[in-house]
């Protein structure tokens, strides 16, 4: 992937780590499948891109050039997702790998955050259809449809 992304635009800068696997579980019918197909998109892919950003950043290192990567988050480590463990432990794994990624490769010029966009429409709507939405749990600054002011959306610099 990188490969066909220089050879179109040159050198890679920013990574942005968006892409997630999500379904609904509970405790009773969590399993190894479940667990399994959400770490490899959540965790383990976003972990191989960002090494290979490194790897790559390194080869190419001068002083003009700064390196950022972007990992989108959940706010897991802010807040409990009942009903969602397998997403919830994986988007939690994603804030503590950026964090430690952060304190390993800043010296080089990269900047690692962790980016919790706030509810997309399909939580919001989710939440309505259950009667939560003005009950206070889908409410606040993790709760918003459709945007999120920035100062609000960062789970954690690194």
């Amino acid at each position: 992937m990188f490969d066909r992304v220089e050879a179109t635009v040159g050198r890679v800068t920013i990574l942005v780590n968006n892409a997630t696997y999500s379904v609904r579980d509970s405790i009773e019918n969590l399993n190894a499948d479940q667990l399994d197909k959400h770490y490899a998109i959540n965790v383990r892919a976003m972990a191989l891109l960002c090494a290979e950003f490194v790897r790559r950043y390194k080869q190419n290192l001068s002083p003009a050039l700064y390196g950022r990567i972007i990992n989108l988050s959940s706010g897991q480590g802010l807040n409990p997702m009942s009903g969602e463990l397998a997403y919830a432990a994986t988007k939690g794994a994603v804030e503590a790998f950026s964090r430690s990624l952060g304190a390993e490769v800043g010296r080089l010029g990269i900047t690692v955050n962790a980016v919790d966009p706030g509810a997309t429409g399909y939580r919001v709507d989710f939440f309505r259809t259950q009667g939560k939405v003005g009950s206070g749990v889908a409410d606040g600054p993790y709760w918003r449809a459709r945007g999120c002011r920035a100062a609000d959306s960062i789970s954690g610099f690194a």
